[in-house]
């Protein structure tokens, strides 16, 4: 883990695992500044405080994260930090929302079709050249610095 976080942390990403068990552990990859902007919006944080985050700092939301994840197998909320669109969080959480969905990708899309397709063309994309890089043998750290050049 040591070694992950001294590879990452020059390229902004921060790692800490949220979730551990004898048959696994649930990492969690993040750029602290995306995720810094995302919790100084506020209906972001009206949307979290319904799951009863006070803390919107960071570390404070990730410690409330974490403890969510050690009370629930996946709680909802987690879609937020992984980037995906509050009105598909809520969407989502509401009871006809098997009915109304429009894509089925990274998550489930109840809002700007077009734009979350361009985004799951783009996810597929890097995670093809990802691949394609990690299977021609290439390090972690020449990857990282292929995606993001400091």
């Amino acid at each position: 883990m040591r070694y992950f976080c001294d590879l990452c942390t020059p390229f902004g990403y921060r790692i800490m695992i949220l979730k551990e068990t004898n048959a696994f552990c649930l990492i969690y990859v993040y750029d602290r500044m995306k995720l810094e902007h995302m919790l100084s919006n506020a209906a972001i944080q009206n949307f979290l405080s319904t799951f009863g985050y006070e803390d919107f700092t960071v570390p404070g939301a990730l410690h409330h994260l974490k403890r969510s994840m050690q009370e629930e197998e996946f709680p909802h909320e987690v879609g937020i930090f992984l980037g995906y669109p509050l009105q598909d969080v809520r969407a989502f959480l509401s009871p006809e929302r098997n009915q109304k969905y429009l894509l089925v990708g990274y998550w489930k899309v109840y809002s700007r079709l077009r734009s979350n397709q361009k985004k799951f063309y783009r996810y597929d994309c890097l995670n093809r050249t990802m691949q394609r890089k990690a299977a021609a043998g290439a390090s972690m750290e020449s990857i990282l610095e292929s995606m993001n050049p400091r």
